[in-house]
Parts: structure tokens; C-alpha cells; sequence
């Protein structure tokens, strides 16, 4: 069983993803590895600074991130989609990431990679904006990426989790039953 937790920076994948893994016994891949990339290619830059092209490499370096989950044998939850790519790459390219040779055929990769999951859970932005790393301070950035994440989510099936971190992991813990019961 894959689980892929999705949402906008600062929504809680990580805790959740950790949660889940301790509670069910299953492996937690770190998918969500913006910063860390980030700051080992683009070191003396700010994500606002990144040309198109720079931007285009960042979002394929995530791309590839993602698919350590699918490629475990084991079950495993993370803290990442590869769905994410598309609304970030956009918003911090104004849209010119589109240009670029190859983006079409990434979308459609980023969509069929996203379906490999068996569940996908989503995470909306109702928790306080936290600050630290490569993460933007803009709670109204934070907003306009949600918009594109749950209009893109229309193409699967996922389940919305809310509520503090134990709401969460009670939701997912009844999902993760259900599809182990229907599996």
C-alpha cells in the first residue's frame, strides 16, 4: 500500500505522513525534500530569484524525489505528491515553466505517477503558516497554491483530512482499514 499525503507548504504532511507510519508500522519516505534540494543546487540564491529554467530543474528534481515511495516494495506513506509540482513550478515561473520543451509530456507524467497511490490523502491549509527554510511567508501565496492542488485533485480520488494532528490520523486510520478490508 502507497500513501501519498498532498496539501500546500506548511499544512501538516510531514507530521501527519510520521503519524501514520508509527501507528500502522509502515515505512515514512521523506517526499516533500524542497528545502534540502533547494539548498544543495541554488545555495546562494532565493526561491523568488530562480530563473525559469532553474525552476523547471527544481520541479523535475522533486518529480524524481517522489518517486522513491512508489519505487519501495514495501508499504510506505509520504509527505509529498507529485501533483505539487505543477501549481509551484507555475506560480514561481509566472506561468512560463509551460514553455519550456518537455512540459506537457511532465505533466502527464506527474499525473500518472500521482495515480500510482492507493490513497491519497489532502490536507487543506488550516494551520498556522510556519516559517523556517525555503518556505514562503505568504499566508495569500499559501491560498492560491491550495486552489490549484484541489483543482488538479478533481482527476483522483482522494480523501480531505482536517482537524488537529490526532482528528487526522483517526480519519486516515479508518481509510487505511477500509482499503486494506476492500483489498
Amino acid at each position: 500500500m502507497k500513501i501519498a499525503i498532498t496539501g500546500t507548504h506548511s499544512s501538516g504532511k510531514t507530521s501527519l505522513a510520521k503519524e501514520i507510519s508509527s501507528a500502522c508500522g509502515i515505512s515514512y519516505v521523506q517526499g516533500d525534500k524542497a528545502s534540502e534540494i533547494f539548498l544543495a543546487h541554488f545555495p546562494d540564491k532565493r526561491l523568488d530569484e530562480l530563473s525559469v529554467e532553474d525552476h523547471w530543474r527544481l520541479q523535475n528534481m522533486m518529480f524524481e524525489n517522489f518517486n522513491q515511495a512508489l519505487e519501495l516494495k514495501d508499504d510506505c506513506v509520504t509527505d509529498g505528491l507529485h501533483l505539487t509540482c505543477i501549481p509551484y513550478g507555475n506560480y514561481f515561473s509566472n506561468d512560463k515553466i509551460q514553455l519550456i520543451s518537455g512540459y506537457k509530456e511532465f505533466e502527464e507524467s506527474v499525473m500518472v505517477q500521482s495515480n500510482k497511490f492507493d490513497l491519497i490523502f489532502y490536507l487543506p491549509p488550516e494551520i498556522e503558516l510556519e516559517l523556517g527554510g525555503i518556505r514562503p511567508s505568504n499566508n495569500q501565496l499559501r491560498l492560491d497554491i491550495d486552489k490549484q492542488i484541489k483543482k488538479l485533485l478533481k482527476n483522483f480520488k482522494y480523501k480531505t483530512l482536517t482537524g488537529s494532528v490526532r482528528e487526522r490520523l483517526e480519519s486516515a486510520r479508518k481509510e487505511i482499514n477500509m482499503f486494506c478490508q476492500l483489498g
